[in-house]
């Protein structure tokens, strides 16, 4: 299992420890994609396929039938994870696996 370093306590027995906002391979065609933002270490990981499995820095909105992302569900930097959404442009995939929904306040 990997993590990124900022969020390493969560997981104390990860295997592999990431740092920075480059991407880096984990496993045989599988890319970590650091996304600060959510948590200071989020990570998104992007399957050859062209699967991003974006966690909960993105949530499928059932009343709108979309994708979508809201400050109140981000738990470190709204700024940081609009930045990292914006960096995802740079990565071709086709289908997005988010958290399951967005509960709205």
């Amino acid at each position: 299992m990997a993590i990124h370093a900022a969020d390493a306590d969560a997981a104390p027995f990860a295997e592999r420890i990431l740092t920075g906002v480059d991407a880096n391979e984990v496993a045989f065609g599988v890319l970590a994609i650091p996304t600060p933002g959510h948590t200071e270490g989020h990570v998104m990981y992007l399957a050859e396929d062209g699967t991003l499995f974006s966690g909960d820095s993105l949530g499928w909105d059932p009343y709108r039938h979309d994708l979508g992302s809201e400050p109140y569900m981000c738990w470190y930097s709204w700024p940081a994870q609009v930045d990292s959404l914006e960096r995802l442009s740079g990565y071709e995939f086709a289908r997005v696996i988010p958290a399951p929904t967005i509960h709205r306040r």
